[in-house]
């Protein structure tokens, strides 16, 4: 018996697979060009302040964070297929530290409390993860980065949704001067 080799779809495979879900509009405008796909990434770097509960891509975003989608709302004209989720931490050695200290930092672990706590992610009205155990992105695995976790059923984001993503039930406070660094990988669409 001959074994059957199998490989995972590359994202712009993933995506060719689900234009059907964009608005007509969209495709046609692919098919003619005016549009492109590109990777694209959002993130977020959250100082957690030694709080509880952790909320990222909201529109009551706290002082004290760096984000490319404004008011956790998805950008007017961007489709976006989220492939994979990257959560990371990282203690800044510098007290105050600011989203500059943060983004110098070395993100490549998930800090063991957050680890444990529960993770929510609704987009609109659809929830994609419901007090889901933080430990999904404990990786250790060779094909994936540190803190990501890869859906199995790659979701679009559609232009004007809004987002929020908390952890919750963290079961202790993260060190005051912990960050937390959430990226969203995909594909989106853009005009030419």
């Amino acid at each position: 018996m001959r074994a059957i080799e199998t490989r995972s779809l590359s994202a712009k495979e993933l995506f060719k697979n689900r234009m059907h879900e964009l608005p007509a509009a969209v495709r046609e405008a692919l098919k003619r060009q005016e549009w492109k796909v590109s990777d694209h990434e959002y993130y977020a770097f959250v100082k957690t302040n030694g709080a509880g509960d952790i909320k990222v891509f909201t529109k009551s975003l706290n002082e004290g964070v760096e984000t490319n989608i404004h008011q956790g709302v998805v950008p007017n004209d961007d489709y976006f297929l989220l492939t994979s989720i990257v959560v990371n931490t990282a203690t800044s050695a510098v007290v105050g530290s600011t989203v500059a200290d943060a983004v110098a930092e070395n993100y490549n672990t998930i800090h063991p409390i957050l680890k444990n706590a529960k993770f929510n992610f609704k987009v609109g009205q659809d929830v994609y993860f419901e007090k889901c155990g933080a430990g999904i992105f404990q990786t250790n695995s060779t094909r994936l980065e540190p803190g990501e976790y890869k859906l199995e059923n790659p979701k679009f984001l559609y232009s004007k949704q809004e987002l929020a993503m908390e952890f919750e039930q963290l079961g202790a406070a993260l060190p005051a001067e912990t960050w937390v660094k959430v990226r969203l990988k995909g594909l989106k669409t853009s005009k030419k």
